[in-house]
């Protein structure tokens, strides 16, 4: 029986989901369809090729599925119908908040994996702008040998940019070679890797749902523990669109939950709720190393970013706390046990210092904690020519580094030599050089 879930209640199940190993996530053609993506609707695509082909005298129905089962039968579908009739460009927009929230769960394996039946590219995009590389998987195989340091992306449908050709349009192609073998594989690897999973199913209910048929028949007799359905779509709606999706949550033994809300909507709150319990975990793992050294137990309120802290900010102070170089993305689900790290960020507040625009700021000086367990000159010169959105800041504590006296390989421009991201201004200190300066 499906029951509605309220938003707050959704994120907990699911970071929950996170902790224990078990979200894993399908998308669908309505993720890439909300703003600024706006990707074309089925619809939208038929009626293009409709009016194309009633200009040049040819009969075809205005429905997409139809329209490529017509050229599928005519032996064009290839060279005609996938690279004449659809535009070249019709994936290429610009990722939404969904994308780049599906992107960071894949790259720090917070999902461990995600099933896609889009042809676009988005996800893949979205991850670049996290310093990350995530490759669309067309297949069980490929996403077998995937590499380990990030969850899979596997691409049911196909990959408009790596197999264009073989992307899958209408159901009538799961008899045809080589989908179908390509979905065996698939459905033989998601029996293996979803079983007693929480899946998230987020965009199956838009125009294209005929499509659904393909990613159905590639789930094959998976058991599933949960399954949390975002879409603004009525009950109703979701069993018409996609009878098979809502079998698979409808068993006696399957928590089926739904949220009416947008899918990119919902996957940003997650990720934003994620983000802040990283950074909560990494600073309230210093509670005790602070009470030790000082007598006295933390503000509560220490352990948490404010509220307006936007998810760039909360990115970037990840990545810090993980002490990733500046080509790198965060990797972490959770935070490692450092003392150190959430201990500086104790003492920085304990001074007054408050978070704004990716910088604690203390006595009107900008100041950035990086966990850099390397010789200070190598910090330095390994963000060297380090760029982000916050501007420099006038101090870095690098905690974890160990001062030499030898300088950064840097550009000399008549001052002392230093790195702040962004430009060769600003101090690059070491915790204890903090504490003295600081007096922490």
């Amino acid at each position: 029986m499906v029951q509605t879930i309220a938003l707050d209640n959704a994120v907990t199940a699911l970071l929950d989901s996170i902790d224990e190993d078990r979200l894993v996530i399908l998308c669908g053609a309505g993720l890439s369809m909300a703003p600024p993506s706006n990707l074309p609707s089925a619809a939208a695509l038929a009626n293009e090729i409709f009016d194309h082909c009633q200009r040049n005298g040819e009969i075809v129905q205005n429905d997409l599925e139809e329209q490529a089962n017509h050229f599928l039968e005519s032996g064009r579908f290839c060279n005609y119908f996938i690279r004449k009739l659809i535009p070249t460009d019709s994936f290429a927009m610009p990722h939404n908040l969904g994308h780049s929230a599906i992107a960071d769960f894949l790259l720090c394996r917070a999902a461990t994996s995600v099933i896609s039946t889009n042809l676009d590219n988005l996800i893949e995009t979205a991850a670049h702008d996290l310093f990350g590389e995530v490759d669309g998987l067309l297949d069980g195989q490929e996403a077998e040998n995937a590499p380990h340091d990030r969850s899979p992306l596997l691409k049911i449908h196909g990959c408009w940019i790596k197999d264009r050709d073989n992307t899958v349009w209408a159901p009538a192609q799961i008899q045809n070679e080589p989908v179908k073998s390509r979905i065996a594989r698939s459905a033989q690897w998601l029996n293996l890797h979803l079983a007693n999973k929480d899946l998230l199913i987020i965009g199956f209910w838009s125009d294209w749902s005929y499509l659904n048929t393909v990613l159905e028949s590639s789930l094959g007799a998976i058991q599933p523990s949960r399954v949390i359905i975002i879409d603004p779509s009525d009950v109703e709606t979701l069993r018409e669109k996609a009878p098979g999706l809502h079998e698979l949550g409808s068993k006696d033994d399957v928590t089926f939950l739904h949220l009416p809300l947008s899918g990119s909507e919902f996957l940003n709150t997650l990720r934003l709720k994620f983000s802040r319990k990283y950074v909560r975990s990494s600073i309230y793992s210093a509670r005790q190393s602070y009470l030790d050294s000082t007598g006295n137990e933390p503000h509560e309120v220490w352990y948490e970013l404010p509220e307006e802290t936007s998810l760039q900010a909360l990115y970037a102070i990840r990545r810090d706390i993980e002490g990733c170089s500046p080509s790198e993305p965060a990797k972490a689900k959770n935070p490692n046990i450092n003392d150190f790290v959430g201990l500086t960020i104790l003492q920085l507040q304990a001074k007054g210092a408050v978070f704004s625009d990716g910088h604690w700021l203390l006595d009107d000086r900008k100041i950035r904690v990086l966990n850099a367990p390397w010789f200070l000159h190598i910090v330095r010169q390994k963000f060297q020519r380090e760029v982000t959105p916050f501007g420099s800041a006038d101090i870095v504590i690098c905690v974890g580094a160990e001062d030499t006296g030898l300088p950064g390989n840097i550009a000399r421009d008549g001052r002392n030599p230093s790195i702040v991201r962004g430009g060769p201004s600003g101090e690059w200190i070491t915790r204890p050089r903090a504490q003295e300066l600081l007096n922490l």
